[in-house]
């Protein structure tokens, strides 16, 4: 059906906690699930991802509709930095048709009218493309469910810098090719990280973009965007909702983009994600209290669980880890309490 912006007063964050930090075997099928179609993007390994992906979100969706879902409510389900990267390919990543098929599959996934409510932040995909020298993008995808057709609200954005995590020589980064980079830098790329969904204002980054520290002490890629978008615009600080898929990424208050008021959520598949050995939670969803732009950022503790469920062994992604690590990793979807928009 045709795209209709709605104005939500509430939301909830919905996070799939699965691990994402080695490359591994996709793993078996997960059953085919009717309200949730998956087109064969033409390579086993991310069929299966996309098959596994709609078996857990459809999970989620009976928990909401369990637990009373309500019409006002924005459900935002988030998964995590590198779900969709294969263990095998030119450092542990897809050809560009194949990340362009994922994206053209998860477009059309969430379509039925179920969905009409959720949003999807779908973790992200690492392909390659050759043009003279292989560039190595890892790029996140944003879908409003219950929608298809050409006002389908998407988004697609690219992660500036390639880390040690990500399995690519840093010198394939986007940000580092000569031409590349000057593309990245301008203000009409840049602002693709913020977007307008049902006349919220989001802004979304991947991972070490977070962590980043720019010229001038700025702290993180969205959140001098979203103060340039502020300056540009002439309006107060805009952002309600930050987005983070990460793979090691702590949330790091000194770079939240989110207005006083707004919320910052992340999701991370890095298997340190434990008390005990990172103190780091798999994620999060935190309230900003107070908000200084040249530095000062309050959170409020995170929201409490609603509810949760741990995925069972036979849907669960593959784990490439020391034994240690594969007995402490915890693969589940937990959702957070309803909050005020």
């Amino acid at each position: 059906m045709p795209y209709n912006p709605k104005n939500y007063t509430h939301f909830q964050m919905i996070a799939y906690e699965t691990p994402t930090l080695h490359p591994a075997p996709a793993g078996g099928n997960a059953p085919a699930i009717g309200d949730v179609p998956v087109e064969d993007p033409g390579n086993a390994d991310a069929y299966t991802r996309l098959l596994r992906l709609a078996w857990v979100v459809e999970q989620a969706y009976q928990q909401v509709f369990a637990a009373g879902d309500n019409a006002n409510t924005l459900k935002v389900f988030m998964v995590p930095e590198f779900y969709f990267r294969p263990d095998d390919g030119p450092s542990n990543s897809y050809d560009m048709v194949t990340g362009g098929a994922i994206v053209k599959a998860l477009s059309s996934m969430f379509a039925n009218d179920k969905f009409e409510h959720w949003l999807f932040v779908v973790g992200s995909i690492f392909y390659y493309v050759d043009a003279g020298t292989r560039i190595h993008w890892n790029d996140a995808y944003i879908v409003k469910g219950g929608y298809t057709g050409i006002d389908l609200p998407t988004k697609l954005v690219t992660k500036r810098k390639i880390s040690s995590i990500d399995g690519a020589n840093p010198i394939s980064s986007p940000a580092n090719h000569f031409k590349l980079s000057d593309y990245l830098g301008t203000w009409a790329t840049r602002q693709k990280n913020l977007g307008y969904i049902d006349n919220l204002l989001y802004g979304i980054e991947i991972c070490l973009d977070h962590g980043l520290t720019y010229e001038g002490g700025k702290k993180g890629f969205l959140r001098d965007t979203a103060k340039e978008y502020s300056v540009y615009h002439g309006t107060p600080y805009p952002v309600k909702l930050h987005f983070l898929t990460a793979c090691g990424m702590p949330l790091k208050p000194c770079a939240v983009a989110a207005k006083v008021g707004g919320y910052v959520l992340r999701v991370d598949g890095h298997y340190c994600c434990q008390p005990g050995i990172w103190n780091v939670p798999f994620s999060q969803c935190a309230k900003v209290t107070a908000q200084d732009l040249e530095g000062g950022v309050t959170l409020d503790a995170n929201l409490a669980e609603a509810w949760h469920f741990d995925i069972p062994l036979l849907q669960r992604a593959p784990v490439v880890a020391n034994p240690v690590e594969v007995a402490a990793v915890t693969q589940r979807v937990v959702a957070y309490q309803v909050a005020e928009l």
